[in-house]
């Protein structure tokens, strides 16, 4: 995408703030939303209107057009993962959100623990094909896989237990964000580009290490908190915090080994662990 839009600078981290300031307008306006319209209505419709976007990506000829594009992606984005955590707390006792915060949590990071695999296997296969570049299939791609998933949702979403409609269920059964940065903006394979000497599909797959810790840090530490009845969270915050801390000074190292460089990546993925602690 670099080469071909023609990007300089620092455009692709430009990219990425312009998604976060959409994401922290439209987080308040979406969650005002949920309590006037169903969830399992809008949930889907955001989902639909980012994959439509994620389309529009496929098909960008400037970086100015990305820039548009992740303001409104950011806007969409917002309605989910607080959303879905209001959804879980109308639901679960206190004793089993953590868990169940856990669970959604991970299950977002086991998508980017696979979109690594899913980006080589794209470049290998479609790279080229009916005139266009891998990333731009990627992004049709993730279209494709979106808009099912969102459609699903219009017909297996419970909303909140007083006024759910799911067939499935009867009356008898009813801030750390910005620490993430080492890994929803992969700045370990924009590291991997930049020193050079890897291949694109290593560019791809060797970040899914640290989701994969991340996954693991995330379910020990809300299946610990559940487990120990601990209303005091705030050792899962230390244990995020002290991570990042020498995860940070590991890679402000000055001609530091490689080795420890991704060691240092790796451990980043702890940043994780607090979502669903804290949330729930």
């Amino acid at each position: 995408m670099k080469e071909e839009l023609h990007m300089v600078g620092n455009q692709f981290n430009q990219i990425n703030t312009i998604f976060t300031c959409g994401y922290i307008v439209g987080m308040i306006p979406n969650n005002l939303m949920l309590q006037v319209v169903p969830p399992r209505i809008w949930f889907p419709c955001m989902h639909i209107t980012w994959g439509i976007l994620t389309f529009c990506t496929s098909a960008v000829t400037n970086v100015q057009q990305i820039f548009a594009i992740r303001f409104f992606q950011g806007m969409a984005e917002s309605s989910t993962f607080v959303g879905t955590h209001y959804i879980l707390g109308s639901w679960y006792k206190s004793g089993e959100l953590g868990k169940r915060s856990g669970i959604f949590t991970s299950s977002g990071l086991v998508g980017t623990l696979f979109s690594g695999v899913l980006q080589a296997a794209v470049y290998q296969n479609l790279n080229g094909t009916a005139g266009r570049s891998g990333w731009r299939w990627l992004f049709i791609i993730d279209g494709i896989i979106t808009l099912p998933i969102a459609f699903y949702g219009f017909l297996v979403f419970p909303d909140v237990p007083a006024n759910t409609k799911a067939f499935y269920l009867t009356e008898e059964f009813a801030i750390s964000g910005e620490t993430e940065s080492f890994g929803s903006n992969n700045l370990m394979g924009q590291w991997l580009k930049a020193i050079g000497g890897y291949t694109i599909e290593q560019i791809d797959y060797y970040p899914s290490g640290m989701t994969a810790f991340a996954i693991a840090s995330t379910l020990v530490c809300a299946t610990w908190t559940d487990a120990t009845r601990s209303r005091a969270r705030w050792p899962v915050l230390v244990y995020m915090c002290v991570a990042c801390v020498i995860a940070s000074i590991c890679l402000l190292v000055r001609k530091a080994p490689v080795g420890l460089n991704f060691f240092a990546y790796y451990l980043a993925g702890a940043s994780y662990a607090g979502q669903a602690t804290t949330f729930a």
